[in-house]
């Protein structure tokens, strides 16, 4: 699932959506990670770390509520 952005890259979803506490996390390859409430659908947070160069590639995992994602470079994020 994805689109394409102005610059002809396609972005989407590359990370099995995981649920905890109330919140969806979310990983994509446009650089951003997403946390949104999954009663209201909005977001609760987005984290952009420039992780273009190394999308999110793997379903997040939550622990001690920190969340953590693994990049197709090798990277936590």
């Amino acid at each position: 699932m994805g689109y394409q952005d102005a610059t002809g890259i396609t972005v989407g979803l590359w990370s099995s959506p995981v649920y905890a506490n109330g919140i969806v996390f979310a990983g994509n390859n446009d650089g951003e990670n997403y946390a949104i409430n999954a009663a209201t659908g909005r977001s609760a947070w987005t984290y952009g770390n420039t992780l273009s160069e190394h999308p999110a590639a793997t379903q997040a995992t939550v622990a001690n509520g920190i969340v953590f994602f693994g990049t197709s470079s090798g990277y936590l994020a």
